[in-house]
């Protein structure tokens, strides 16, 4: 519950951090540790530090809200509720953790049938004043031990031992108002749209997959499968994507799909959805590239509605708000302003350029890119790709019946726009340069290299051509490893793929 304060604080504008969290963990097999953490800005650590140090002792004197106890308690048993769904189809990696625990200390493995069992008992009971007493024990000043690290360019910005003290001086007696927890409590999707019909039903036998054409244009491809108890995934696309869009609105449209979630959905901003989505496992994100839009959503089937009003929403009501906009630039520009630091990441850049021959459109990111992009254009360029579903086909698998999910199926896809519009993508001319080019990047001070070889020349696409080139390029690598690595020691990794 700390944790989700913290981030809802770096959603603001000029944000005290880049992100943040509180955790308890196993610092040694006798000794567990409570420990909070923020990366900050190279100037900023004074700032995120004296945040941190606020929203603790808030805890600590004014303890939680009865809201954030009941969102904390339907996130815990639904994590409990879905594991035992999948309790038959649990991977491998996943049980290790407990076994392997259970041998070094001694944890019991109960197994999720009792976990289950035990959490659905007592987690209704826990009480908000309980939970308050326990984090002011475990928030407490005693055997405290402060870190801090930096890159070296920035040694001069670090504080002092007494800095610190003073920091942490300045925040004892400070006056501090309770926590403003902020619900939302509407649906979703207040006025649900008109269900479209099925003009076209067919199957394919073979794959086992139903074929529906609605109404309205969009193409649904259905296959009900038993891999998973708990889970359905939803994908769909249009061709066009950022290839239809003027050069003038290509950075805003190739950030669309980071920038526009940052303002949340209809009338939910970033931290009020994700409040109401408590409790469900369902979720749904739009992406603008450069060949298709596209949309991606999963969920589990006692979910499905809200996936599928989180699919609605993506196509309908992209929100815009330009407070968060100017929170992801500022979190976005600092990661970014020390990214060519790594030697990988110049050499990598360089190839690109090289490549497309120094392309508009294949830019490497950097800061300079950030003020390119036009939250509006963002927007609009968004209505634009995503206001004509006539063009969609989605693909929907998972554990679900197809008399249950027909009525979500009509109304959340049948009721997306249509215009009747059919395009494609187009070619916005990437070429790569002919002949032998070589390149030098000397950059680091560490004694390694990279290689990287890249053959470029026309191909026509089939289906066929692409499987059999992904399978040299895994042939290749098997042997590339064999030779270079095993044989011979010579590479740290080496790789091939077509």
């Amino acid at each position: 519950m700390v944790s989700d304060r913290l981030s809802e604080l770096r959603q603001h504008p000029d944000p005290p951090f880049l992100y943040a969290f509180s955790r308890s963990a196993s610092f040694v097999r006798t000794r567990d540790v409570v420990f909070q953490s923020a990366v900050v800005q190279e100037a900023g650590l004074a700032r995120g530090l004296d945040t941190l140090l606020v929203e603790l002792a808030r805890v600590n004197k004014h303890g939680f809200n009865a809201s954030e106890l009941e969102r904390a308690k339907k996130e815990v048993l639904r994590y409990y509720e879905s594991a035992y769904r999948e309790r038959e189809k649990e991977e491998s990696d996943r049980l290790i953790h407990g076994i392997s625990g259970a041998f070094l200390q001694g944890e019991p493995v109960p197994g999720i049938e009792l976990e289950y069992g035990l959490a659905q008992r007592f987690l209704p009971t826990i009480p908000l004043d309980e939970l308050n007493h326990l984090a002011s024990e475990w928030i407490a000043g005693q055997n405290r031990v402060i870190l801090v690290n930096g890159p070296e360019k920035a040694a001069k910005l670090l504080p002092t031992d007494a800095q610190l003290s003073e920091i942490f001086n300045g925040v004892e007696g400070r006056t501090l108002e309770p926590w403003v927890d902020r619900v939302r409590q509407e649906p979703l999707v207040p006025n649900p749209p008109q269900p479209a019909t099925i003009v076209e039903e067919t199957t394919i036998p073979e794959l086992g997959v139903t074929r529906w054409k609605l109404s309205n244009g969009v193409v649904v491809l259905l296959k009900s499968t038993d891999f998973k108890n708990d889970e359905v995934v939803l994908g769909g696309f249009s061709p066009g994507g950022s290839s239809l869009v003027p050069d003038d609105r290509y950075v805003s449209a190739r950030w669309a799909g980071q920038v526009l979630p940052e303002g949340g959905l209809g009338q939910f901003d970033k931290i009020e959805l994700g409040k109401a989505l408590t409790g469900k496992i369902a979720r749904a994100y739009g992406y603008v590239g450069e060949l298709e839009e596209s949309v991606r959503g999963g969920a589990s089937p006692q979910d499905l509605e809200t996936m599928f009003q989180l699919v609605y929403l993506t196509f309908t009501a992209p929100r815009a708000d330009e407070k968060a906009f100017v929170a992801w630039k500022a979190r976005t520009r600092a990661s970014l302003e020390n990214r060519l630091a790594r030697p990988e990441t110049v050499f990598s850049d360089k190839m690109q350029v090289t490549l497309a021959q120094g392309h508009f459109r294949r830019r490497p990111t950097s800061v300079e890119m950030l003020d390119e992009i036009d939250l509006e254009a963002a927007k609009a360029v968004w209505r634009e790709r995503f206001g004509d579903a006539g063009n969609f086909t989605f693909g929907i698998v998972g554990a679900f019946k197809l008399d249950d999910i027909r009525p979500f199926v009509l109304s959340y896809l049948g009721g997306l726009p249509s215009k009747g519009r059919k395009e494609t993508w187009k070619d916005v001319g990437v070429r790569s340069p002919r002949g032998v080019v070589n390149i030098e990047v000397k950059k680091g001070i560490e004694p390694k290299s990279q290689v990287r070889m890249t053959f470029t020349g026309p191909a026509k696409w089939t289906r066929e051509a692409a499987h059999m080139m992904s399978s040299l390029g895994s042939a290749l690598r098997i042997r590339l490893r064999e030779v270079l690595r095993e044989d011979m020691g010579a590479v740290y990794g080496v790789g091939s793929s077509g």
